[in-house]
C-alpha cells in the first residue's frame, strides 16, 4: 500500500464515530421489588445456577420446586407459593417417560402445565444465535425454566471454564429471563476440586457464578448420609436464608420412583459441605477420632451436643464428618432428635443398648 493510501486510510478511520453506549439518568428508572418464586432461593426474572454431585438429588429436588410452581403450592419452608404457572424442564440425561412423568406425578405437579423435550424429536436445544427459549417461555406462559445440565445447552466450541466465553453465553439467557419474568435455573455438577469454599465447586469458570443472581447447592448432610442439604452459596438480593434438609424417598406405590421428603432446617451452610479441608488433613482427622471414640465411649449422646462440643474442641464440621464415617458412628431419631452412637463392637454392650430405638 502506498503512503498515501495508507493516510487515505487512517483518515477514514479516524472520522469514523465511535460506538457510545446510551446513558440514562437513574431518575428516569422505574424502581422495582424483586419478585420471588421462592423467597430468598429463586428469584423471577433472572438467572440462577443449582450445583452438586450426580446423585445426590439435584434434580429431584428442583422437580419438587416446579411442581409448586405449576400448582401454586407453597414452598418447602411454609412460604407462600406463587400463582401457578407452566414449567419448561429441558433435560439432556433424563428420558421423559421413564424418569420425568413419574417424578412429576409423584411432586404432584400439574402435568398439562409441564413442558419436556418431546421423546421422538430430533431437534436439540442450545443457547447459540436462534435460540428459542424466549418464544417457548411466551407461548407456553412458563413461570420456570430448568436446564439440566446447563453445560449441554452451550453452543459448541465455547470453553465454559473462561470467563469471557461463559458471559457470552448467559448473559443473553439472563436478558430473556429478565424480559420474560420467568426464574431459569441452570443444573451444574460440582468439579473435583474437593475442600474448597462452594462457589468454586461448580463446574466451569467463577464467571457462571459470578452472572447468576442466585447460586445454590445441594450435597450431603454431614450427620446423615441418607439425607441431603439445600444450601444457598450466593445471592445479592437479600438476607441469609436457613438451608433446608430433605431425603429421597420411594412412592408408595413405585419405590423405584424417588420423590423428596423435605425435613425442615438445617445447620449446614454451603461451605460447610464444600468447604476448605483442615490444614494437616491427616493429623486433624486422628484427633478428631479420638474425640468422638472418647465423646461417645459411655454410650449415645444427642448429636447437637456432640457436634457443639467438636466445636467448641476446635475440630471442623468436615473433620468431623470424616472422623464420623471412620469410626462408623451410627445415628438414630429418637422423639425430635438425633442420636449419635459408636458401632456396637465399639463400646460396652450395656452401653450400646442405650441408643436402642424405642420399642
Amino acid at each position: 500500500m502506498t503512503r498515501r493510501k495508507q493516510d487515505d486510510a487512517a483518515s477514514i478511520r479516524g472520522s469514523a464515530k465511535p460506538k457510545v453506549p446510551v446513558l440514562i439518568s437513574l431518575d428516569e428508572v422505574e424502581s422495582k421489588p424483586i419478585v420471588w418464586l421462592w423467597r430468598g432461593w429463586i428469584p423471577a426474572g433472572m438467572l440462577s445456577i443449582c450445583d452438586g454431585l450426580p446423585g445426590d438429588g439435584k434434580s429431584t429436588m428442583l422437580i419438587d420446586i416446579a411442581a409448586r410452581v405449576s400448582t401454586g403450592r407453597e414452598m418447602p419452608d411454609g412460604s407462600p407459593g406463587v400463582a401457578s404457572g407452566g414449567v419448561l424442564f429441558l433435560s439432556f440425561e433424563d428420558p421423559a417417560a421413564e424418569i420425568l412423568r413419574p417424578r412429576f406425578e409423584a411432586a404432584g405437579a400439574d402435568l398439562p402445565r409441564v413442558h419436556v423435550h418431546h421423546p421422538e424429536t430430533e431437534e436439540s436445544f442450545s443457547l447459540g444465535k436462534g435460540c428459542a427459549l424466549e418464544s417457548m417461555i411466551s407461548e407456553h406462559a412458563v413461570s420456570i425454566v430448568i436446564i439440566d445440565p446447563l453445560i449441554t445447552a452451550v453452543p459448541g466450541g465455547t470453553d465454559m471454564h473462561k470467563g469471557q466465553d461463559a458471559r457470552r453465553v448467559l448473559t443473553p439467557l439472563a436478558r430473556i429471563a429478565a424480559r420474560t419474568g420467568a426464574a431459569i435455573i441452570g443444573v451444574r455438577h460440582f468439579n473435583k476440586g474437593e475442600g474448597r469454599s462452594a462457589l468454586l465447586r461448580g463446574e466451569g469458570s467463577i464467571g457462571i457464578s459470578g452472572t447468576a443472581r442466585s447460586v445454590f447447592v445441594v450435597a450431603k448432610d454431614l450427620d446423615d448420609d441418607r439425607a441431603r442439604v439445600l444450601a444457598r452459596s450466593k445471592s445479592n438480593l437479600g438476607p441469609p436464608v436457613t438451608s433446608r434438609s430433605f431425603a429421597l424417598v420411594g412412592c408408595p406405590d413405585r419405590p423405584d420412583v424417588p420423590r423428596i421428603d423435605w425435613r425442615g432446617e438445617s445447620r449446614y451452610g454451603a461451605d460447610d459441605l464444600t468447604g476448605p479441608a483442615d490444614p494437616g488433613s491427616r493429623g486433624a482427622l486422628e484427633k478428631a477420632v479420638d474425640f468422638l471414640r472418647g465423646e461417645l465411649a459411655d454410650g449415645p449422646k444427642p448429636s447437637a451436643d456432640l457436634h457443639a462440643a467438636a466445636d467448641v474442641a476446635g475440630h471442623s464440621k468436615r473433620t468431623v464428618k470424616r472422623a464420623r464415617d471412620e469410626l462408623g458412628v451410627q445415628s438414630r431419631k429418637i422423639g425430635d432428635a438425633w442420636v449419635s452412637s459408636l458401632p456396637p463392637a465399639s463400646q460396652p454392650e450395656e452401653a450400646a443398648g442405650l441408643g436402642a430405638a424405642p420399642p
